[in-house]
């Protein structure tokens, strides 16, 4: 099997964005639209309308420094919301849609390769409101957060209101 690239450069053309290191992607299903982030110390989060060849780029956020993890929420009501994680930074961003610049929703983590719920900021252990090595989150239609807690070899389920602390039903 042979793939196409559709972003970056293919060894001889740059087709649109030229990332120093592409570190997550998402697709928003609804919109068809790809969001890539470069996780470089000047790094950047792209967002492609795939409806288009090539893509259509659109800067979503520039200066960034060093952008990891990007999950966005397809299902708000107001447009897509992005979640960013700055493992460097020690925080998690909230990046609401066409706004201009994202919130910190989280900081001062440890190692902020996932997401930390305890007050005591990334303390890990197996209480509903801990996590031990949390890998990847979801959303489901409802706004709930669904995170991987691999350490516990479990998926937690957290009903998220307004930023308010969350409450957690544990699915493993």
């Amino acid at each position: 099997m042979t793939g196409i690239t559709v972003i970056g450069t293919d060894g001889q053309h740059k087709l649109r964005a030229v990332f120093g290191s592409i570190a997550g992607l998402f697709i928003d299903k609804q919109r068809n639209t790809l969001y890539a982030n470069d996780d470089s110390d000047d790094g950047s989060i792209h967002m492609f309308s795939l409806n288009e060849t090539p893509p259509m780029e659109i800067f979503v956020g520039v200066h960034l420094y060093k952008p990891t993890l990007i999950y966005v929420d397809e299902n708000d009501v107001n447009g897509p919301t992005m979640y960013i994680t700055f493992p460097d930074q020690h925080r998690v961003v909230k990046w609401a849609h066409e706004a201009i610049r994202g919130v910190t929703i989280l900081d001062n983590c440890l190692t902020c390769t996932g997401v930390w719920l305890d007050k005591d900021k990334n303390v890990s252990g197996s209480k509903n409101d801990q996590l031990s090595a949390p890998r990847d989150l979801a959303f489901d239609k409802h706004g709930h957060l669904y995170v991987s807690d691999v350490g516990n070899i479990r998926v937690q389920m957290f009903a998220l209101i307004d930023n308010q602390p969350c409450s957690s039903t544990s699915t493993g």
